[in-house]
């Protein structure tokens, strides 16, 4: 739950002079959290990614001050529990869900767009199969929003100050976008993830398209091959290889931005 009152009040319960505190928050900076809780320098993020046990990545986040024994400590769990720990400014949000609530208004904006043509309903459909199939994701952005939880969505939005209003409009009834028969690409992300491919031809290919869900899916790429750049400059997150651990190993795809567009 991204509910920072909740989380200050159940720090607060549990504060002792000697006691270090991890939090799986995913969007609430943790220096505001500690700072709050009045345990300043004893809090660090240690962010899982949905299914913990499945996951490979940990978002690490220190905020300046940090006792130097919890930093160690948090080192030392995530090699025990054989995790991938990537580090995070300490912003709203991180790198996960910096990236992930960007993206969601990246889809809100195209569905405005394309809803003047097919109708609110076939442009959220469109939208979220261009993303899955012909940007080769496990899932579109659309069916990943009410896996995650539309009200979990809302909330990190709001402690992000990055809003989109599909998500208020849907909150009660989810997405549950409709599929859409036609052309596929030559391969299934699924087909990829056992067996990999060089992917610069198939997004050159996927360029030159005029129309339908590949200019969707090439447009909406462009727009976040920003986002991912944006966070780089902003040592959100530290460099592109640490931006492909969170992509990879958090989000399960099969290639960054830069890799397939340059």
């Amino acid at each position: 739950m991204e509910d920072e009152e909740v989380k200050v009040s159940l720090l607060q319960t549990l504060k002792k002079s000697s006691t270090y505190f991890f939090s799986n928050t995913s969007s609430i900076p943790i220096a505001q959290m500690a700072k709050k809780a009045g345990i300043e320098g004893r809090l660090i993020g240690f962010h899982f990614y949905h299914s913990p046990p499945k996951q490979q990545v940990v978002e690490l986040v220190v905020p300046q001050g940090t006792a130097p024994q919890l930093v160690e400590e948090a080192l030392l769990l995530g090699k025990r529990l054989k995790k991938t720990l990537v580090t995070s400014a300490d912003v709203p949000g991180f790198i996960g869900n910096g990236l992930w609530m960007r993206e969601l208004q990246i889809a809100g904006s195209l569905v405005r767009e394309l809803e003047k043509i097919h109708g609110r309903e076939k442009a959220i459909a469109h939208v979220n199969s261009a993303t899955q199939k012909w940007l080769l994701r496990p899932m579109g952005i659309f069916t990943l929003a009410d896996h995650v939880g539309l009200s979990t969505c809302r909330r990190i939005g709001a402690v992000m100050g990055v809003e989109e209003p599909l998500i208020a409009e849907y909150e009660a009834r989810g997405f549950h976008p409709e599929l859409i028969e036609g052309p596929s690409p030559p391969y299934t992300w699924k087909e990829l993830s056992h067996h990999p491919l060089p992917l610069q031809n198939y997004f050159h290919t996927l360029a030159q398209a005029t129309d339908g869900e590949p200019q969707i899916a090439y447009r909406y790429l462009q727009q976040f091959q920003k986002i991912c750049e944006n966070l780089i400059q902003q040592k959100v997150v530290a460099n592109e290889t640490d931006l492909a651990a969170i992509l990879k190993g958090g989000f399960h795809h099969l290639y960054t931005p830069r890799e397939v567009l340059g």
